[in-house]
């Protein structure tokens, strides 16, 4: 299969990859490579937190602890980036150094033209790569943001405010049950979609409903259980440490580990709207066997739905912490 890394089109793919990848690792490291941030860095953070409820918009001079929060913001979004960044190019590397085993691609058991393949999986690939690297980054990241140094004592040379007192609360109190639930019931729905409009609209089980069925939802399955498990590990992160303002700590620690798990929660989504876009491309593009307009529209209609529920995740965990 790797005899067709030479095509136009899987050459174009793998460029498209690589400057994604680039653009995340090279613009990540840039920012946290810089001492102080830099106006649009400054700007997007500051949007954010005043979003959050965790500033006032009208205030002209940022107060030092809101100062802290702004870099710690700021620098977990760089984190984000580079993290994505290097598991895109782990991710396609992996990849192609399974393929370049002898025998692999008749392990793979498709009919699907060999060039189809490749960018079909090249596209998995770039999804969990990012995925995953994004993950680490956010819990590693979430560790350091939460230690931010406290700036006042006390008359025993303690730490001013702070949030010793302050023990992380239960998952829920970050984002709802219907919010945890959703990426595992929309890939149920999904697996019931490609399912029924096989059972009701295709004859016999062609080869790429193995694909559809199993393998690109086993796939999917995966990314929920590590989304879940990175989501529980940001939970139990130490409490956010700020110094002069116990309530605006408590806050921001709130806030702080909501939005770190709708990060991940968007990418679900986006992982599931891959999903469903790569089953559809299957369904259009593969075997006559496996195409049916109706089966096909379907996929497509549900991949829509899917997208639009990025903001709601974004709304509703605005809410939270």
């Amino acid at each position: 299969m790797l005899a067709t890394l030479t095509d136009p089109l899987i050459l174009l793919i793998l460029a498209l990859l690589l400057a994604q990848s680039l653009t995340y690792l090279i613009g990540g490291l840039s920012a946290l490579r810089r001492p102080t941030l830099s106006k649009s860095a400054e700007a997007r953070a500051r949007r954010e937190l005043v979003e959050w409820g965790l500033l006032d918009a009208k205030q002209s001079t940022v107060p030092p602890d809101r100062q802290a929060l702004l870099r710690a913001w700021a620098r977990l979004t760089a984190q984000s980036r580079v993290g994505m960044g290097v598991g895109i190019l782990l991710a396609v590397a992996l990849l192609l150094a399974l393929l370049s085993i002898p025998g692999s691609a008749a392990l793979l058991g498709s009919s699907l033209p060999p060039i189809f393949l490749l960018a079909l999986l090249l596209l998995q690939a770039f999804y969990l790569g990012m995925f995953a690297g994004q993950a680490a980054a956010l819990v590693w990241g979430g560790t350091k943001a939460t230690r931010l140094a406290p700036t006042g004592r006390d008359a025993g040379g303690s730490p001013k405010g702070g949030t010793a007192s302050f023990q992380p609360r239960p998952l829920s109190a970050y984002r709802s049950r219907q919010v945890a639930l959703l990426p595992g019931a929309v890939l149920l729905g999904d697996v019931l979609l490609v399912g029924l409009t096989n059972r009701l609209l295709l004859p016999g089980l062609p080869p790429t409903e193995l694909w559809c069925l199993i393998l690109l939802p086993a796939a999917m399955a995966l990314v929920c259980l590590g989304g879940e498990y990175a989501t529980r590990r940001i939970a139990r992160l130490p409490a956010l440490t700020l110094a002069d303002d116990p309530t605006l700590a408590h806050l921001a620690d709130g806030k702080l580990r909501a939005h770190l798990m709708g990060m991940l929660l968007e990418l679900e989504v986006f992982g599931l709207f891959i999903l469903v876009g790569s089953q559809w491309m299957l369904r259009a593009f593969g075997p006559a066997s496996s195409n049916s307009g109706l089966a096909t529209s379907a996929l497509l209609v549900y991949a829509v739905i899917i997208i639009s529920l990025r903001g709601l995740l974004e709304r509703s965990q605005r809410d939270r912490g």
